[in-house]
Order: structure tokens, then C-alpha cells, then sequence
């Protein structure tokens, strides 16, 4: 779909077509919807968002109306439903939406929830509710059995609210068809992402080619510095320590050089400073913080390896970052992360860090592997995660709704 078209978007009434989209924080917003709201204001639709602080957070331009739902990522923001509800009621009455798109786990459960309500109170079937999961909080081999039991009833209570549940990886469509009653009318779409701007990359990924090319010199492999990157908030999901464990193996293994670039912060910055001094990594490690989109454009392209090794993901975006521009991606077999790293031998075999230390090893010894990895993935991101693809299979759902 070209996101310039201008094509309309309506509901059955012939008028412009009322979207309202709903996450827990507004950062969600910023990060991966601007191109939505630009895409379907541009067809001549309402595009209003809500959000915990949304009319004070910068950068919601691209929405007509912002309101303000006061609840948070914690589970604590149930003990607060009632207010919640009213204010998400209060909204509802104001405008007539025809669709309301919910995302992230706690603005979706009770969003869903307080939209069945309305609709009864109001014997109406607007608005059509759509969520988009990005990646259930609840997954195969989950350490926390309680954790794994409350989100999957959460999300198996919600499913009736639900008219359209969007997942976006293979592991999360086989759970949402397993949640399903088969007399439920949810809707389960397969969607690859919220969408990734590949075009935007060109730049980069010519930046990142031609810095290929200035240090491909005739030295051994194992006398070249092999740059390693990883982006991703410092918490227990995340699980850099695993990546450390690895490279600590990598360190007495192999005389193959390497440096990693830690990107983020979060709360176990520290935790993880003291434990790369006390593996002896900490002179092949860089945290650089949070830093500016100059500053990570600069790392990305000076990237050899970008590596995640999270326990859980929906389909992550820094894994696409590198490969837009034209990086090698790796990781673990973690669901959302298999979706994007498609060839096995950038994959650990299991979550150990002797698996993680064998994968990337076996990377840093070889360019040219890392190479032609990195193409065929691209290759193949390029044809499935697409903005324009993926904004053109969300006006065709938002179309069957209205």
C-alpha cells in the first residue's frame, strides 16, 4: 500500500472512518503508531490516541485528539479499574468511534473489557475492538508457572471482548488458536509486526557496506576486531547476563578479538557492570547509555554481530534495526526472535552460554558466513515486515470493520 494514496477510509455510513488507538504508556505511541495515525488520517479518518499521560507527552502530532488514561505497566493498575473505566467511558461517549485498536497487556485487558461493558450498556456493536499482541506474556518455557497460568487466563478471559487479535510470530498464532473456544467470533490475524521502514535504511546500510569494504584486509581473521552490539533495556527479560556468561567462555576459547556495545540502561545497569568486571569482559564491553539517534545510526554501522538473547519477545525491533542495515543478526531460539533470524547457524542451540559462545564464535571467525546470513536475511525481512505491506494488511482489517 503506498501510504501516500488517497484512498478513503469510511465506515458503512459513508462518513470518515474513527480510530482510536490505546496503550498502556506513551512511549508505545511515539515508537511504533506515528506511521499508522499519518497512514489512515492521510485516507481522511479520525486518528485520536490514549494513553497513561498522553496529552502532555511530546511527539503525538500525528494524532488528532490525545487522552489520558491513569493506569501503568504494573499489575497494580487493576486495583484502579473503576477509574480507569470511567475515564476510558467518558472518551467512548464523547466520540463515536468505529474501531478502537488496543496494544501492550495492560491497556488491552482492560480496555477490551471496559468496551464490552459500554457496548451492553449501549446495545451498540461499535466500536470494533482490534489488539495487536506484542508477544503474550505468557510463552513455552517460562520459568514462573503462576506467571504463566495468570496471563494466559487474563488473556483466554479477554479473548470475547476481542473481535480481532493481531499476533505476530509463529508461536503466539499456534497459543491465540489454542486459547480460542471454536464457538468464540474473535478473529486471529496473522500479521508480521507493526512494520519497519526499511527505505529509511538505505543510508545506513550504504554506510555500513562500504565501512565493509575499507576493513576488509588481508590480515587473519582472528587479528580483526569482530564488533558485536546488543540493544535492549537492562532487565531480568532481557537476560544479558547470558550473553556475558558466553562471551566470557569465548574469551578463554578463542584469540579471535571482540568488542560489544551494550545500548540502553534499565535497572540492572550496575548488576551488569559488576558482573562483566568480575567475568574479566568488562575491557571488551562499552555501555554506552541512552544515546541519541546519531550516536546509535554510528554503531549500528560499524556493527559486525547484532545479538539478542531475550527470554521472551514479540518481534523485536532492534534485531530489525541491524538488519535494515545490513548487519548480521543471531540469537536464541526464543520465539519472536526466530521469526527474524531465520538461518539456524545464528541461532544458539539452546539458552546456554556454552550454545550462545559456540553460535557467535563460529560468526566472529567468519565474515564471510556473517555476510551471506546477513543478505539472505535481509532478503527475507525486506519481503515480510515491510511498513508499506504491513499498513496495507491493517487497512484491509480496519475495512472488513467498518
Amino acid at each position: 500500500m503506498d501510504s501516500t494514496s488517497t484512498k478513503t477510509l469510511q465506515s458503512k455510513s459513508q462518513a470518515p472512518a474513527r480510530i482510536l488507538y490505546v496503550t498502556t504508556v506513551p512511549i508505545t505511541l511515539t515508537s511504533f503508531l506515528i506511521p499508522f495515525a499519518e497512514c489512515f488520517k492521510a485516507r481522511g479518518a479520525r486518528v485520536d490516541c490514549a494513553s497513561a499521560g498522553a496529552s502532555t507527552y511530546g511527539g503525538l502530532s500525528a494524532f488528532d485528539s490525545c487522552y489520558d488514561i491513569s493506569w501503568s505497566r504494573s499489575l497494580s493498575s487493576f486495583l484502579g479499574y473503576k477509574s480507569c473505566e470511567e475515564q476510558l467511558f467518558k472518551i467512548l461517549d464523547e466520540v463515536d468511534y468505529d474501531i478502537v485498536h488496543v496494544h501492550t497487556p495492560i491497556a488491552a485487558y482492560m480496555t477490551r473489557k471496559a468496551c464490552a461493558r459500554w457496548k451492553a450498556h449501549h446495545n451498540s456493536s461499535k466500536p470494533s475492538v482490534i489488539y495487536t499482541a506484542h508477544g503474550f506474556h505468557f510463552y513455552q518455557g517460562q520459568s514462573s508457572r503462576l506467571q504463566h497460568f495468570l496471563f494466559r487466563t487474563l488473556e483466554k478471559r479477554a479473548l470475547p471482548w476481542t473481535d480481532a487479535l493481531v499476533v505476530m510470530n509463529n508461536e503466539d498464532e499456534q497459543a491465540a488458536r489454542a486459547l480460542r473456544d471454536t464457538k468464540a467470533a474473535t478473529h486471529i490475524e496473522r500479521i508480521d509486526g507493526i512494520g519497519f521502514d526499511f527505505e529509511s535504511y538505505d543510508s545506513l546500510r550504504r554506510a555500513h557496506a562500504e565501512r565493509a569494504n575499507i576493513t576488509d584486509s588481508p590480515e587473519p581473521t582472528n587479528q580483526r576486531t569482530t564488533q558485536l552490539c546488543i540493544i535492549a533495556e537492562h532487565n531480568q527479560n532481557k537476560d544479558i547476563s547470558l550473553l556475558f556468561h558466553a562471551l566470557a567462555l569465548i574469551e578463554r576459547q578463542s584469540a579471535s578479538p571482540y568488542h560489544l556495545s551494550v545500548v540502553g540502561s534499565g535497572p540492572l545497569t550496575d548488576t551488569l557492570k559488576d558482573l562483566a568486571a568480575a567475568l574479566g569482559i568488562d575491557k571488551h564491553l562499552t555501555f554506552t547509555g541512552q544515546i541519541n539517534r546519531a550516536e546509535l545510526d554510528n554503531i549500528i554501522k560499524n556493527t559486525d554481530i547484532g545479538v539478542l538473547v531475550s527470554k521472551r519477545e514479540g518481534l523485536p525491533r532492534s534485531l530489525m534495526e541491524f538488519c535494515a542495515a545490513g548487519v548480521t543478526i543471531a540469537g536464541t531460539t526464543t520465539r519472536g526472535i526466530v521469526d527474524e533470524v531465520r538461518d539456524p547457524r545464528a541461532l544458539a542451540e539452546d539458552r546456554t552460554p556454552e550454545s550462545v559462545a559456540k553460535m557467535l564464535q563460529e560468526l566472529i571467525e567468519n565474515p564471510k558466513l556473517r555476510d551471506a546470513i546477513a543478505q539472505a536475511q535481509y532478503d527475507y525481512a525486506k519481503q515480510h515486515f515491510d511498513l508499506p505491506q504491513i499498513l496495507s494488511a491493517y487497512e484491509k482489517l480496519y475495512t472488513h470493520y467498518l
